[in-house]
């Protein structure tokens, strides 16, 4: 139902997040007999019954992995996991923005940390992705706006290296960083994705260096490594600098997003070498 209809929640899924005994006052109220089934699983105080299978081996839950304890670190907006087979995944999950992810300090830290605990030879390479609605909606604009209130530039100024710094840590890395973007990849998101030596992403991709709608520019790295995908694609069939240049200046001075994963590619956010998946239950799998 919800891949055929495009729903958020499947039937019964409404009835979970309805609640059953809800539910059945409900139906009691409008003097509809409450069906036996329903009446079994007010008794037993809960729609499904506890697993802790995943819904198929393809699948690689993050959810699943956590409560099987296999956080390694975590701050309050990111966390790194443990994926198996030497593999780590650093996981955006901010706690005050659900769903949107956006890039902060926290989220900085966390990636840094990934690499001392890959270069203490803990792990052999990184994924950084997560399973929200958005991979980044861009960065924590709230707090560079605090920040600019009290005056306190050197801390932007600092955000901002330390930001550049650990995307081109991922790019330059002695070690496989694989980056796995789906929904939002904007701004801040993007050059996290445009930051990572290989890209899986998801199909449903919104992808777009989009600060200058905020009045500023990308102050990620984002800027060069467009214009390095540009000019590496265009490098045996454009002749000089300029074509790569003006289309780099055009997708960041107008904000251009892209409608897929392949719009994406053709814009220039993703490699021609980048995998492309429907299917995002598998992303994180396929990216491992």
């Amino acid at each position: 139902m919800k891949w055929g209809f495009g729903h958020e929640v499947g039937p019964i899924e409404v009835l979970d997040v309805i609640g059953v005994d809800r539910s059945i006052r409900m139906m009691e109220r409008l003097s509809i007999e409450p069906p036996p089934l329903l009446k079994k699983m007010a008794e037993r105080g809960r729609v499904y019954p506890a697993t802790q299978r995943p819904p198929s081996y393809r699948h690689l839950s993050l959810a699943h992995l956590r409560s099987e304890g296999r956080v390694v670190r975590e701050n309050l907006n990111a966390r790194l996991i443990d994926l198996g087979d030497g593999v780590l995944c650093c996981e955006l999950d901010a706690k005050m923005v659900p769903n949107m992810n956006p890039v902060d300090d926290y989220v900085i830290s966390m990636m840094m940390q990934a690499h001392e605990e890959i270069y203490a030879e803990r792990f052999r390479a990184l994924v950084i992705s997560n399973q929200a609605a958005h991979f980044c909606a861009g960065a924590q604009l709230q707090l560079i706006m605090e920040l600019s209130k009290r005056k306190r530039f050197k801390d932007i100024k600092r955000v901002s290296r330390q930001f550049q710094a650990v995307n081109l840590m991922n790019l330059h890395a002695p070690f496989p960083v694989v980056v796995a973007p789906h929904g939002m990849a904007l701004g801040g998101g993007l050059e996290i994705t445009l930051g990572g030596q290989v890209r899986v992403a998801a199909a449903e991709l919104y992808a777009g260096l989009v600060e200058v709608g905020v009045g500023v520019v990308p102050a990620g790295g984002g800027c060069l490594f467009l214009l390095e995908h540009l000019i590496e694609r265009a490098r045996n069939n454009v002749p000089g600098p300029m074509p790569p240049s003006m289309a780099a200046f055009e997708l960041i001075g107008f904000g251009k997003v892209s409608s897929s994963a392949f719009d994406a590619q053709d814009k220039g956010f993703l490699k021609p070498t980048d995998v492309i998946i429907f299917s995002k239950d598998e992303q994180i799998r396929v990216a491992k």
